[in-house]
């Protein structure tokens, strides 16, 4: 009987270790996103102040870098999904970006409250199995 019981709580116990980790890999690609929202909020800082036509040296990644021209400083291209792009100033653009860093500053919020939440029911469950695993030793 209780090894029925050591099982079904092994198996929960797996179950949400495996529910932790793949919310660490969320946070981790969440964290990716926001550090790219970060720089592009950076270089569209960057063009604003350029004239336009003027040369400015753009970041790709860490280490690369493009010289270009830019045409119309005040204005940049979105991909809004489904591979489709839209014009925008760069007061839009700047708006754009902010409502995508809170959106993942709201979902890792979210994401943290539920790792929290399985690593209290994780951390019951241990104690659970070490008892039960206790009693059926006897």
């Amino acid at each position: 009987m209780k090894k029925d019981i050591i099982e079904e709580k092994s198996s929960e116990f797996e179950t949400l270790r495996q529910e932790l980790e793949s919310i660490d890999a969320q946070n981790q690609e969440i964290n990716i996103r926001m550090a790219e929202f970060k720089s592009a909020l950076e270089i569209i800082s960057q063009v604003k102040k350029a004239k336009p036509n003027q040369e400015i040296i753009m970041p790709l990644s860490e280490g690369l870098m493009l010289k270009v021209y830019i045409k119309d400083p005040n204005k940049a291209l979105i991909g809004i999904g489904n591979k489709i792009i839209v014009e925008k100033n760069s007061e839009e653009c700047d708006k754009y970006i902010k409502e995508r860093i809170d959106e993942a500053d709201s979902l890792m919020t979210q994401l943290d409250n539920e790792a929290n939440n399985i690593t209290l029911k994780l951390r019951k469950l241990e104690h659970e199995l070490i008892e039960l695993t206790k009693e059926e030793k006897k």
